[in-house]
């Protein structure tokens, strides 16, 4: 720690704190060994006697001390893999904790290890499943994954008699599913194994990314979890301070342009640089400066491609549908995948037009597609926004017609239209003909965008409920048009403002990802902001509380006067301190999860997504009496309906530590000071 945020830990320790609130923070972000390092050289310094409650420090150290011994016996296993695959004629290179833990912290057990991950070349997957069976490991879900194979760019290994878990990656960016490379997200990781750098350990070595390399996968890494956990921003501090003077920006540039990366790397840096005072050459972020932030369109696009893409394995193991069946479901999963890539390039498309012919702010803003199960008759997509300022509104015209889109009604027309049809190389797309329909509606209602806020989120088991009531209702067969509805937010800058500091304040989860759309307010706008205004809309609307949290936190990365102290000091007294770490990883969400109860929708789903009263007797008749793996499938299915039912009778409450596994307890502990 530099003498400054000694002297500014020091004055902190002086105030009352919620220790047990910093204490649960620290462990779902994964910082308490840090933490614990930085009490120790704040109390070399300064006396804080009493200020730090014995208890919490006890804590703390048993934390950082289990952390050594675990990552002590990770690495144990870690030279035992890479043993195993040189003699199989495997190469393998470990990806992030492998070398952050080892190479970038000055201390083994300051950065807590969770899953292994290690990249591996898809042609070798066979064969390292066999080392990792030999040592103990099971592929999970099960052995027989077809479509994770397919699809995926990993496998997940665990090993049950010590709970040590493997990823094993033959790719690590797969927001786009694109095995065919259609889509404009390649991380070309050739360029990666080209430039990899051997690492010792103890009596055996393995592959790792040279540091440029490494520094722009955590980047990306970070923006893929939605900057939820604190310590993935330390990883990439910690890389900057531990080859200082040493990295080659002008080849992190390249690969960051030739990738098509620049909103990814150039926002992580920007909130590196400004929350932890890291030095970042100023002439690297202006030549990868972006036009827009891109990361708040990829969930509303791509978020579902995960659990699609999983679905299709847990449903065939799960439900054991008709091949029939089972071909249709991979057909809808795989025409949303090529869907998301297609109108992601329009959307990349129209944002470059914008932006060329003189339109200033473009931020979007968008939901998680409720498409979550291969049914077709769930939404692709939700409705994708567009905010531009009113006086960019001739600008965001002109981008769609020379986007190719038709306007409907004239030159002033609010609404747009485009028709795209769908060719790609996916063979399972071959005989399938599928349209993209794109509609765009200009708004500039601030009472229709906090309408359709209040809308209730959905959770998956209302997507469920939601897919087998459609299914009873009418069978609809292939709809070869996808629907996706673009809403233009033309707004004021006061109307801006509003809505996009009040989605901050609302925003109980992701709040550092959140900032970002804030933060391209304030670069592009120019106008003076009547901030009386805008304090008699946020009455008006009833949001003012909500509005202020989300001005309390940007205004921590603005400078003195973009919000008048006299508006900032009235914003204070109208909530409490914002908090902006209370979530991690794992949100509230994660209290609402009911696997077993999944068994039983598959096979609903299976049955009623059967043509013709045959077919479904056929199958239903298979599925009593029939065996999988000499599993009877009804009584897997009676027994896993039951399991659930019983989980959510007997729930017990849930802490978000339970989901943090890097705090298991090791055997011995003491070993260090």
């Amino acid at each position: 720690m530099s003498d400054e945020a000694i002297a500014a830990a020091t004055n902190l320790l002086q105030c009352e704190l919620d220790w047990a609130y910093i204490l649960k923070t620290s462990i779902i972000h994964g910082v308490s060994p840090l933490f614990y390092s930085g009490l120790r050289q704040v109390e070399r310094v300064a006396e804080f006697d009493g200020f730090v409650p014995v208890g919490i420090i006890q804590e703390l150290r048993e934390l950082y001390q289990n952390c050594c011994l675990r990552n002590d016996r990770l690495y144990r296993v870690i030279r035992d893999v890479t043993k195993v695959f040189e003699q199989a004629g495997i190469r393998a290179m470990g990806l992030k904790d492998i070398q952050l833990a080892r190479k970038v912290y000055v201390d083994i057990g300051l950065r807590p290890m969770g899953d292994i991950d290690i990249l591996i070349h898809r042609k070798d997957y066979k064969k390292a499943a066999i080392c990792m069976a030999n040592l103990g490991f099971t592929p999970l879900p099960d052995p027989d994954t077809p479509f994770t194979l397919k699809y995926a760019c990993g496998q997940n290994f665990q090993r049950k008699i010590d709970n040590v878990w493997i990823d094993l990656q033959w790719n690590v960016h797969q927001l786009e599913y694109d095995i065919y490379r259609e889509g404009r997200l390649d991380f070309k990781i050739d360029r990666m194994w080209q430039s990899a750098i051997p690492m010792a350990i103890n009596d055996s070595q393995i592959l790792v990314p040279k540091p440029e390399d490494m520094l722009f996968h955590l980047c990306l890494h970070l923006e893929g979890h939605s900057y939820a956990e604190l310590i993935l921003f330390c990883d990439i501090v910690e890389l900057l301070r531990r080859y200082e003077g040493l990295l080659d920006w002008q080849y992190l540039i390249e690969i960051t342009k030739k990738v098509g990366a620049e909103s990814s790397i150039y926002h992580v840096l920007f909130l590196v640089k400004y929350l932890f005072n890291t030095p970042i050459p100023r002439d690297v972020m202006r030549e990868i400066e972006p036009g827009y932030f891109k990361g708040s369109i990829f969930s509303p696009l791509f978020g579902n491609l995960s659990p699609l893409h999983s679905s299709l394995d847990e449903i065939r193991l799960a439900a054991s549908p008709p091949a029939v069946v089972m071909k249709e479901f991979e057909a809808v999963v795989r025409e949303q995948a090529v869907s998301a890539m297609h109108l992601y390039r329009e959307i990349d498309n129209i944002a470059s037009v914008f932006r060329n012919i003189g339109g200033t702010a473009f931020i979007l803003d968008g939901t998680f597609p409720e498409k979550v199960f291969p049914d077709p008759l769930l939404k692709s997509f939700e409705p994708i926004r567009f905010f531009v300022f009113h006086h960019d509104l001739s600008h965001i015209r002109q981008a769609f017609v020379d986007s190719g889109f038709k306007p409907i009604g004239g030159h002033e027309s609010k609404s747009y239209e485009k028709d795209r049809k769908i060719i790609s190389a996916d063979p399972v797309l071959a005989d399938r003909s599928t349209e993209i329909a794109i509609r765009c509606a200009i708004e500039e209602s601030l009472e229709y965008l906090f309408k359709v806020k209040k809308a209730t989120p959905r959770s998956k088991k209302n997507v469920a409920i939601r897919s087998i009531r459609g299914k009873l209702i009418c069978h609809k067969g292939h709809d070869s048009r996808i629907a996706a509805c673009i809403e233009i937010m033309a707004l004021s800058p006061e109307d801006m403002l509003l809505y996009l500091g009040t989605c901050l304040g609302v925003q109980e989860h992701n709040r550092l990802f959140g900032l970002n759309n804030l933060l391209e307010f304030f670069r592009e706008n120019t106008e003076q902001i009547d901030w009386e205004q805008l304090v008699r809309k946020a009455k008006q609307f009833a949001v003012l509380k909500h509005f202020a949290k989300g001005m309390l936190i940007v205004n921590k990365l603005l400078d003195n006067m973009s919000i008048p102290p006299a508006i900032l000091s009235s914003l204070t007294g109208c909530t409490s301190p914002p908090r902006v770490m209370e979530w991690a990883r794992y949100g509230p969400d994660s209290f609402e999860r009911h696997a077993d109860l999944q068994y039983g929708f598959f096979f609903l789903l299976s049955f009623l997504s059967s043509r013709g009263a045959k077919t479904k007797l056929k199958y239903l008749l298979r599925f009593i009496f029939g065996h999988q793996k000499n599993r009877s499938l009804l009584l897997r299915l009676v027994r896993k309906t039951a399991s659930g039912i019983l989980s959510l009778v007997r729930r017990k409450p849930y802490d978000i530590t339970d989901f943090v596994y890097w705090v298991e307890k090791e055997k011995d502990l003491g070993m260090r000071p």
